[in-house]
């Protein structure tokens, strides 16, 4: 039933919103602009673009970028009246994963879902007048008159690869032996003598329409967000379950629980949530349970270094 409803959503928010003009995030233009099919949207200024990253939406489930923009242009319009297309330069962008970025329980603002997408692909993003344009879906050529409202594309670029990693805001001392390999917004330490052990997670960044709010607000997020990924694995978990402990001098919320491999191994899975300044963190630890007893002293001393990185 809901993916009826979002279906009819879509339709509607096409049909009536934007003329019959039917999104199109991928890199086909050459193709439309041959065939005549490409509109031009209405763009935004400065001050309507500044109170449109400002409004608030819900960030949704993880999922690769591909299907999560199809998703969004739809669930835009019901947060923020507009509809917000994401695209992208580079067509493998589309297949990178998404984690969720912020807890169930919080609301992101535009800006800061999208600072969220751009660290966890590689990518900037930005508000470009020449890329504000929609393939257009109907029969024949597109229909004469005002450019239509209501829509906005926000483009992703890759980041050049020697700049990919350089702004990852937080370190840790790896044990001996162990190697720390940088991706996206996440940072894997590999123990010498396992694939996995331990990563370490920047999500996004949080913030209060009341200001006065913001306190609370960044002492409930971990605890929300570390019992969000419980609930994946124990639907009944409650925040009983969760363990206050420390990474580094941040304070944080704690679980463990044991999962099964495809081969029927048990695994030690961990995961510490906190929050540095106004950004959400977190860092998961997977170890065999076979190795647990020789590596997990090792997380537990490398967790203790966990820093903000210092500038130069």
């Amino acid at each position: 039933m809901r993916f009826v409803v979002i279906a009819w959503l879509l339709v509607s928010c096409i049909l009536v919103q934007q003329n019959q003009v039917k999104a199109q995030v991928k890199e086909d233009r050459k193709t439309s602009a041959a065939a005549g099919k490409i509109v031009k949207l209405q763009c935004l200024s400065q001050a309507e673009l500044d109170k449109l990253f400002a409004k608030r939406v819900h960030a949704g489930p993880g999922m690769t970028l591909g299907p999560y923009s199809n998703m969004f242009f739809v669930m835009s319009k019901i947060d923020t009246d507009t509809s917000i297309g994401l695209q992208c330069k580079s067509s493998a962008v589309y297949d990178l994963p998404l984690e969720p970025a912020f807890p169930h329980s919080y609301m992101a603002t535009l800006g800061e879902l999208f600072d969220a997408i751009a660290m966890q692909t590689g990518c900037r993003w930005s508000y470009k007048p020449e890329d504000q344009t929609m393939t257009w879906g109907g029969a024949g050529a597109p229909p004469a008159g005002p450019a239509p409202k209501g829509v906005a594309m926000i483009t992703f670029e890759p980041e050049p690869k020697d700049q990919a990693d350089k702004g990852f805001p937080y370190e840790i001392t790896p044990a001996y032996g162990w190697k720390a390999e940088p991706r996206t917004n996440w940072i894997m330490y590999v123990p010498p003598t396992a694939p996995m052990a331990m990563d370490l997670h920047v999500q996004g960044k949080l913030s209060a329409s009341d200001k006065s709010a913001e306190a609370k607000l960044f002492a409930s997020a971990p605890l929300d967000a570390a019992l969000d990924r419980l609930k994946d694995k124990n639907p009944s978990a409650t925040a009983k379950d969760l363990t206050k402990t420390k990474v580094g001098d941040y304070d944080a919320y704690f679980f463990e629980t044991t999962i099964a491999a495809k081969d029927g191994s048990k695994i030690m899975w961990r995961q510490w949530h906190f929050m540095v300044g106004n950004q959400l963190c977190y860092v998961i630890s997977t170890i065999f349970k076979s190795q647990d007893a020789r590596l997990y002293p090792d997380v537990q001393s490398m967790i203790k270094t966990f820093r903000v990185k210092a500038k130069h």
